[in-house]
Parts: C-alpha cells; structure tokens; sequence
C-alpha cells in the first residue's frame, strides 16, 4: 500500500515539474550587455551591399527574417525553407539558434546564423552539411552603417559522386568585411 501510494506521489510530481513535454528554446536569443533595450536605430532592415546578405530586427533585436547568401534565399527563424534548383532539383536550410547581441557602449553588434543542415541538389551532385555565419561589428556614427567582419564555419560534404568533406574551422573562418546599410522603407 505504502509503495502505491509513494508511486503515485512521484508520478504526480512528475506531471507537475513538467517531466513530459519539454518547452523548446527560442530560434533567436537576444543579449543586451549592460542594461537596457535593443535600440531603435537598430530596428528594421539591413542590407548588405553585394545585396547577397540581410537581417530584418524586429524591436527586441529578434531577427524576423534574413537573407542567406548561399542560394540566395529569404529564411525565417526557426522554419525550414525549401528552395527549388535548376531544372528538377530541390535543396532546403532547417536554421538552428540565431544569436544577436548589443554592446551600448561601444554600439557593437553581433549576429550569429546557425543553419543545422543545408541541403542542395546541383547537376548530378549534391552538398550536405551544417553552417555558421557570424558578424560582429560597429554601428556607424550617423547610424546608417554597420561594418561587420564576416566569419562562416562550415561542415558540408559535397557529393561528386563520391563524399568530397568541405569543412572549415572557426581559426580559419574569417572571410572578409562586409558593409550593411540601413535600408529606410
């Protein structure tokens, strides 16, 4: 009787503490160094100027959607994108954890893209793989700019058709500086 009743005990303890269904993390976590808010002048779009990357930042500093350079292609946080290839081809990005953060002091701005699994179907090949992209940089002074140092780890594997690895670690991710300009709607 004793151990019916300490069974039961536990199990509706469990309920409660919520050993069932875990909550799933947000796609994107904002950090604000110091205190205070995502500021204003940050809030909306910025467009690189090749035109190939942007992020759109709702007031929390949350990216509502992005840009993504490889396949050119506009993906929401969170939300697998399929894309159509040349031809009968498909690929698709399932994003992980984005991350911004904001330094006040020094007008710093960091953005990082975790893409888990990127897939692309190119002629008879086909490439598979995860990425990370991070653009860490000052916000100009007339705050119109934001020059960022572009870094991209990847871990793909292109199939020609046999497994050729394409893997890029962070000590040698750096690949150039890019300039975003505040896109004014």
């Amino acid at each position: 009787m004793n151990r019916t009743v300490f069974l039961m005990s536990l199990s509706i303890v469990f309920v409660f503490i919520g050993c069932g269904e875990q909550q799933q993390a947000e796609p994107v976590e904002v950090s604000i160094l110091g205190a205070g808010q995502f500021p204003g002048h940050l809030v909306g779009t910025w467009r690189c100027e090749d035109g190939r990357w942007s992020f759109t930042f709702d007031k929390d500093g949350k990216i509502l959607i992005m840009n993504h350079a490889q396949g050119d292609v506009e993906i929401y946080p969170g939300r697998r994108k399929d894309i159509k290839m040349k031809g009968d081809k498909k690929g698709f990005f399932e994003p992980g954890q984005w991350f911004v953060q904001y330094d006040p002091a020094s007008e710093e701005l960091m953005v990082e893209i975790n893409i888990d699994r990127v897939y692309m179907e190119i002629n008879d090949a086909y490439l598979d793989g995860s990425r990370k992209d991070r653009f860490i940089g000052n916000i100009s002074d007339d705050r119109k700019t934001w020059e960022a140092d572009w870094y991209s780890e990847t871990d793909m594997t292109a199939y020609v058709p046999e497994p050729s690895p394409m893997k890029t670690p962070f000590e040698k991710s750096y690949m150039k500086k890019l300039l975003f300009e505040k896109y004014e709607e």
